[in-house]
């Protein structure tokens, strides 16, 4: 067997490993907090689990100027322990008591919000399923609590950002979410979650479609510094596309859009072009993440074999679910 067959294989099997890992982590009450997030999230959660809030709120209380995109990336973690933690109703009550005691708590907010918002998330436009009444009023009470926090809060943009996700899941204008994404890059260019918020709203699975999704994304990744977490914009809006091919039953068309080689170069040269720059920024797994399951399904050994690393130590649940 060749040395290229043999590493092939070897990287595969890593992939598989990952999936498996990330499935049954997901039922696993031990993740909680592991992972990306770090040993200071996990002990935070903990706290508040046992009824302490003050870690958690000192731990977001750092991450702020100049630390935009980890707060975010800190928030997102936060919600998948949520999901994954096999104590939903207990987070649920926990968040529902915080909300009522201190109604003036941007943090408060902002966790109920993102709670109530992944709980409703829809199914993509072009699926048959239909959000029932019970998701349409948690969507509601995402929007409003997410909106309070960021009145509270007007220099935190992952409020704005989770905002453009609710427009998206309940199909609102395209105007607002685009003022919402101005104001999060006003208080920092290159807000991650804001991009991905963006890109999700214009792409082809929701109110979008390919054309718009990849004109912002472009101009975006035209806009930013080497080594900025937003070029893996385009490795995601690949996936994206690929994926509403595949999900809509176009199983053709999403082999032809992995095979097709303008695609591969686009992204492999917004790939040369993060890891020509420093950037220490913890949302950096998930777009390492994203082109590491791009590489991967495009058989791209020689740039997935670079992401070992991140795959050995931190993956994360998207995309690799949706394989």
């Amino acid at each position: 067997m060749s040395p290229w067959l043999l590493g092939t294989l070897a990287v595969v099997g890593l992939v598989a490993l990952v999936l498996v890992f990330l499935r049954a982590r997901g039922r696993s009450e031990v993740s909680l907090g592991d992972g990306p997030g770090g040993p200071e999230l996990r002990l935070a959660y903990r706290a508040w689990l046992e009824g302490d809030r003050e870690p958690l709120a000192a731990l977001f209380a750092s991450h702020r100027e100049g630390h935009w995109n980890d707060r975010a990336f800190y928030i997102d973690q936060l919600v998948e322990c949520f999901a994954a933690a096999g104590r939903e109703r207990d987070v649920d009550t926990l968040l529902a008591a915080w909300v009522d005691e201190e109604p003036d708590d941007a943090l408060a907010q902002l966790l109920y919000g993102a709670r109530c918002l992944c709980r409703g998330w829809p199914p993509p436009t072009y699926s048959e399923e239909r959000p029932g009444a019970p998701e349409l009023e948690l969507l509601e009470r995402a929007e409003e609590a997410l909106t309070r926090a960021s009145n509270l809060d007007p220099r935190d943009p992952t409020a704005k950002a989770l905002l453009i996700n609710t427009i998206t899941a309940r199909g609102g204008d395209e105007r607002r979410a685009k003022a919402l994404f101005e104001e999060a890059r006003e208080v920092e260019p290159s807000h991650l979650a804001a991009h991905v918020a963006m890109l999700r709203h214009l792409g082809p699975r929701w109110h979008g479609d390919r054309e718009a999704m990849f004109r912002f994304v472009r101009s975006a990744v035209s806009k930013v510094r080497v080594g900025s977490a937003v070029n893996g914009l385009l490795a995601y809006a690949h996936l994206e596309s690929w994926r509403s091919y595949r999900d809509s039953g176009d199983s053709s068309a999403a082999r032809a859009y992995l095979g097709d080689e303008s695609n591969r170069i686009e992204v492999s040269a917004a790939f040369a072009r993060f890891c020509a720059g420093e950037c220490k920024d913890r949302d950096t797994t998930y777009v390492k993440n994203q082109w590491a399951c791009w590489f991967y399904l495009t058989r791209d050994r020689m740039r997935l074999q670079a992401l070992v690393p991140v795959l050995l130590h931190t993956p994360t649940k998207r995309p690799w679910v949706y394989l």
